[in-house]
């Protein structure tokens, strides 16, 4: 058996792998578990909003890091 073998294969079981991960941040698990519990298409809609709003605030935040790193 490989490690490929172990790896949880349906979504349910990806989604509970991440949840029981101890490394996995609680903000990722509070969305999984959220996320379970409404309509899937209410999540797609979320999950593109949450893409487009956390895309920029990621990009605006590690500028401003790589900013301030060239300045030092």
């Amino acid at each position: 058996m490989t490690k490929a073998d172990d790896a949880p294969q349906t979504n349910d079981e990806r989604i509970a792998w991440v949840l029981a991960h101890p490394r996995m941040s609680p903000w990722l698990k509070a969305a999984l578990e959220g996320a379970r519990k409404c309509h899937p298409v209410e999540v797609q809609n979320d999950l593109e909003i949450l893409n487009l709003l956390l895309r920029a605030y990621v990009a605006e935040g590690l500028g401003a890091n790589v900013r301030n790193s060239n300045m030092t």
